[in-house]
């Protein structure tokens, strides 16, 4: 049996995440599963959704810009383990996880594309740390081949690198698909902060109006998510309430997204820069029309008109969604291979994928 620690900056096990489906299909496993991280609201989720894991939580200590300090036990992380597994480059997990006694170590590396920002820091002011990740990891995980170019050119070996791409539960997500009714719901789950960008769905709307020559009445919109900057949030929401009056509704935050998915038809996705971008494969699952800026990695997962619409400004999306919205079939053809697409991130298979390349790399090392 393997025993396994999760280092984690932030462990929220009601959210659905790729490290939270990870250590859930671990469990499920039978493996011995102990995590460290940080102390949060979240917590008490955690043996409701992680029951049996061994959860150590510290408090924070403070920050350095954007990255996390916290004192976990150090005899916590003294013991031997088959693997270690953390995630995320230039995060402080990575430190005590690069010093553990392991057997393998594993990281995921969520760097982004070759033109990233991350990738230049990584070539210069975090150039320390992306050398200490080549010498002490043994897997690093990229989310597609994009993120392998970027390893590839901080000097990664190729043969350290795992393909594991972003994970859904696609199994719980098709509860949520439904036949399109008279009215459409379209839907918004993020973050709201400036840049996840939905500052663009009242400009879409209005351009989306004038097409339909302000046949707007069968539409309806619901926005979900924790408002992370007041002032921009209580302003979006403003202009949709006064544009769409009874037919807007927020709803704050949900814990389950399934719930959401089932109430909508369409999901707009208006982020300037992502990761994973596991809402629009949520989307996608659940046989939504995801309507996206085109941005990375979302034009990986989506065909502009025929598994989604791409779009550069809110002109091109209302002129796209307006073509759609007149020809059902054509939107069911698009759900259905948005559907197909998304199933190559089912987390079962991906994290058996995983589950290989740590017997794998044990194996190799004795």
């Amino acid at each position: 049996m393997l025993e396994i620690l999760y280092i984690i900056d932030d462990l929220e096990p009601q959210y659905p995440r790729d490290q939270n489906y990870i250590i859930k299909y671990m469990l499920e496993r039978g493996y011995d599963v102990t995590v460290v991280t940080t102390r949060s609201f979240s917590e008490r989720y955690d043996q409701k959704i992680f029951y049996g894991a061994k959860i150590h939580r510290y408090p924070s200590i403070g920050r350095i810009g954007t990255i996390k300090i916290y004192s976990p036990n150090p005899l916590k992380l003294y013991r031997y383990y088959d693997v270690v597994h953390t995630f995320t480059f230039y995060t402080f997990s990575t430190i005590p996880a690069s010093l553990v006694r392991a057997g393998v170590r594993v990281l995921r590396s969520e760097i982004s594309h070759p033109r990233a920002k991350r990738v230049w820091r990584g070539l210069t002011v975090f150039k320390p740390l992306t050398e200490l990740y080549k010498i002490r990891f043994d897997i690093v995980t990229a989310y597609n081949e994009r993120e392998v170019e970027s390893l590839l050119n901080l000097g990664f070996p190729r043969a350290k690198i795992l393909v594991l791409p972003p994970m859904i539960d696609t199994v719980r997500l098709r509860m949520a698909r439904k036949d399109l009714g008279d009215e459409i719901v379209i839907g918004i789950i993020s973050r709201i902060t400036p840049e996840k960008g939905i500052h663009m769905v009242p400009e879409i709307l209005s351009e989306l109006e004038r097409l339909l020559e302000k046949d707007m009445g069968k539409l309806r919109v619901i926005l979900a998510g924790r408002i992370e900057n007041k002032d921009y949030g209580e302003a979006v929401i403003n202009k949709l309430r006064k544009m769409m009056g009874n037919r807007f509704f927020y709803e704050g935050e949900i814990e389950d997204p399934v719930e959401f998915y089932k109430k909508i038809d369409i999901l707009f996705f208006t982020s300037t820069i992502e990761t994973g971008a596991i809402t629009v494969l949520e989307a996608m699952a659940s046989e939504k029309l995801v309507v996206s800026r085109k941005v990375h990695p979302v034009d990986l997962y989506l065909r502009d008109m025929e598994s989604g619409i791409l779009f550069r400004n809110p002109r091109e999306a209302a002129e796209k969604l307006s073509l759609l919205l007149n020809d059902r079939k054509m939107i069911r053809n698009i759900q259905v291979k948005a559907s197909e697409k998304a199933s190559q991130h089912e987390y079962r298979i991906l994290c058996r994928k995983l589950e290989k390349a740590y017997k794998r790399s044990l194996v190799s090392k004795y």
